[in-house]
């Protein structure tokens, strides 16, 4: 693991396994960005995938899939 500095932001990943609730609550702890799982495979889409990105864009956290 790297060594933590100013320039390394916190990210987090996230699935429908989590259920966050509160994104403006990760975002206030320090999270800047948020890997959220996409698609399994070729047959499986997240179902919550586009509720998370939803929930990140509206309080501002970087994203990736």
């Amino acid at each position: 693991m790297q060594n933590r500095s100013k320039e390394n932001i916190k990210a987090i990943d996230v699935s429908h396994h989590n259920l966050i609730q509160d994104w403006k609550k990760i975002a206030a702890s320090g999270v800047k960005g948020v890997y959220i799982k996409l698609t399994e495979g070729k047959s499986y889409v997240d179902a919550d995938a586009y509720k998370n990105y939803l929930g990140t864009k509206g309080v501002g956290l970087r994203v990736g899939f």
